[in-house]
């Protein structure tokens, strides 16, 4: 009995335990039942990022359409234009317009595309941004696009194609940014870039422009990364004065097949060009004007209808891994007292010389092959180190004074006579000059040293209708034949055999 009632005094008590519980969680939770059911705590689209559609807007008696108020707009469909009117004109800062995969159509007489009004009330906002982005704009009267001074710019994936005018135009003291934008067939240069403008391009092409691919003016700073042009009817890229230039590519991106030069930089830039080609440009592969620097590296220069590459006097050049071939011209010249270090450079079968420098240069283990004139021709203070001149139709290397020739191998160079003397594997025109440890064989001339006051020492000889031809009063070691060998002990010797 004991036990059964110990039982039913449990059970009583955790019956009155839960419900303490229920009354405990009914009083603080209130009713459970819900009084409506419950709404949305998404937000809208215009909430997340107010837009506001482009054909919404009114026009004037100049444009289609007019943004008047910074924000974001969109088109809904194709926009075509209307003779002597713009597509859509600017008024505002800080504005993106998103073409949503459409286009932006001109029509016979008609105006620019889109067009950035200056606010001359207001010209510290001019540098709010411009965006814009994902369309076409083609077939207008005018410029694509044409934005006025001091406006930083953003366009990404816009096609610019069949403008009269240029592709766009960017005026003076601008910043811009490109990502995948393409300019063809517009009636004048692809892109216009005023002066003193900064602009990052990646991923961006020129093709079939009847101007330049790109324009940019003078004191201007410029960096391209996967940019190519070609067919243009003037230069693939023409770079004025006083700008500094970045060109790199990821691919190896070509400017080919222009009218003009692949590519053209003026007077006193400076410029950084990696892992690009120029090929079979109508006129020079590039051309760099006087008092410029660059430095080259995995550039190449193949069948353009004259020279590879041209360097204006007083330039400095460094180049590395870089080849000329096949160009109609010289594959590569460096005007009179401008300055080359080259290291690996590769130059076959150049219609003129292979690299010609008329100032003074620093050659180590170069190639040159099959140039229809000299090999390799330097001017006063040069070293030429290591390097191969193989059939050239003239002399395979030739300097002039105070230079050092070491080391390099010249073979059946003077296939042909240039000038009024017979090609030779080497040739010294001047005096001061170390001719040392080079190899000649089967040349017109081995070593042919034409002045006085030369040094010549530890050459070896093979095969040349003439080993050496060397004027009076120079320094050379005594020449050795094989059967002199064993019998000499002069360090300095010249061998021939």
């Amino acid at each position: 009995m004991k036990t059964k009632q110990k039982k039913t005094k449990t059970a009583v008590s955790v019956l009155v335990l839960a419900g303490l519980v229920v009354f405990g969680l009914t009083a603080i939770g209130g009713n459970l039942e819900p009084s409506a059911p419950p709404g949305s705590t998404m937000k809208t689209l215009d909430e997340v990022e107010p837009r506001i559609p482009v054909q919404s807007l009114p026009g004037d008696a100049n444009s289609l359409y007019v943004i008047s108020e910074p924000g974001s707009y969109y088109l809904t469909g194709n926009i075509t234009g209307e003779p002597n009117k713009c597509g859509i004109t600017i008024a505002a800062n800080n504005v993106t317009v998103d073409l949503m995969g459409f286009s932006l159509i001109g029509v016979p007489c008609s105006g620019r595309g889109i067009v950035k009004v200056i606010d001359q009330a207001s010209p510290q906002l001019h540098s709010y941004p411009i965006r814009i982005r994902n369309g076409t704009i083609c077939n207008w009267g005018g410029d694509g696009i044409h934005i006025g001074p001091k406006t930083f710019t953003h366009m990404e994936d816009v096609f610019f194609t069949y403008n009269a005018g240029n592709g766009v135009y960017l005026d003076s003291e601008s910043y811009n940014h490109m990502e995948q934008v393409s300019f063809a067939y517009n009636g004048g240069n692809g892109m216009y870039l005023g002066t003193e403008s900064h602009t990052h391009m990646e991923d961006v092409s020129f093709a079939h422009n009847g101007g330049h691919g790109l324009y940019v003016d003078a004191n201007s700073c410029i960096h391209m990364e996967d940019v190519s042009s070609f067919y243009n009817t003037g230069h693939g890229v023409m770079v004025a004065m006083m700008t500094n230039l970045d060109a790199y590519s990821g691919y190896q991106s070509s400017f080919s097949h222009n009218g003009g030069n692949g590519m053209y930089i003026a007077n006193g830039s400076c410029s950084h060009i990696e892992n690009l080609s120029f090929n079979n440009n109508d006129g020079k592969g590039m051309y760099i004007g006087s008092e410029s620097y660059t430095h080259m590296e995995q550039v190449s220069f193949h069948g353009n209808n004259s020279d590879g590459l041209y360097v204006d006097a007083n330039s400095c050049i460094h180049m590395k891994d870089v080849s000329f071939s096949n160009n109609a011209g010289h594959g590569a010249v460096v005007g009179v007292y401008g300055m080359l270090d080259a290291f690996g450079v590769l130059a076959p079968h150049n219609g003129g010389g292979g690299i010609i420098v008329n100032g003074s240069g620093n050659l180590n283990q170069c190639t040159v092959v099959g140039s229809g004139g000299n090999g390799i021709e330097v001017g006063t203070g040069s070293t030429v180190r290591n390097c191969t001149a193989r059939g050239n139709t003239g002399d395979g290397i030739v300097v002039s004074s105070n230079c050092q020739v070491v080391g390099n191998t010249c073979e059946t160079n003077g296939v042909g006579v240039v000038g009024t003397t017979e090609p030779a594997g080497i040739r010294a025109t001047g005096s001061a000059n170390r001719i040392e440890a080079n190899h000649v064989i089967g040349n017109n001339v081995g070593i042919d040293i034409d002045a006085a006051g030369n040094l010549i020492i530890k050459n070896s000889a093979s095969g040349n209708t003439t080993n050496y031809e060397l004027a009076a009063d120079n320094t050379v070691g005594p020449t050795v034949g094989s059967s002199d060998i064993v019998s000499s002990s002069n360090p300095h010797a010249n061998y021939e055999y």
